[in-house]
């Protein structure tokens, strides 16, 4: 009788192999990706800045009263980003709401009406977050 312990371990690896394949595939195609908790995009920012005025501070050797001036630019660039969202808000939602037309006019009438379910509460979401974006944030939050 033959050994057979190399047929077993050439077995026990092509499993292993799929499992770590199909792990992969899982991961990208079926479980869905985590999602970020509403309003973190003004913590994301104000982590960044503060991360960046860290970096500059200490690569840069800025004394305090640059890091002043440098806070100073900061909050200018931070209100001239958000007039212009303003100032383009209505374009953008022009070619958003152009967009959703073309969408919905290519889906088939049961495929309709789900997507519009979709639209409303990602409408929903977003409005939400813009509601919570305004309310004051306490300090050191």
């Amino acid at each position: 009788m033959r050994p057979v312990g190399w047929r077993i371990a050439l077995y026990f690896a092509l499993v292993f192999v799929a499992g770590i394949g199909l792990g992969i595939l899982a991961q990208r195609y079926v479980i869905p990706a985590p999602t970020r908790a509403d309003n973190h995009q003004h913590r994301e920012s104000d982590r960044f800045r503060k991360a960046m005025v860290e970096e500059l501070t200490k690569r840069l050797n800025l004394d305090p009263g640059q890091v002043k001036q440098l806070d100073g630019i900061l909050d200018e660039s931070r209100k001239s980003f958000q007039a212009f969202r303003d100032r383009h808000k209505d374009e953008m939602k022009v070619i958003y709401a152009a967009q959703h037309e073309q969408i919905s006019a290519m889906l088939r009438p049961d495929q309709r009406v789900a997507y519009e379910k979709l639209k409303a509460e990602r409408d929903a979401e977003m409005k939400k977050r813009d509601d919570e974006a305004k309310k004051p944030q306490a300090p050191g939050h």
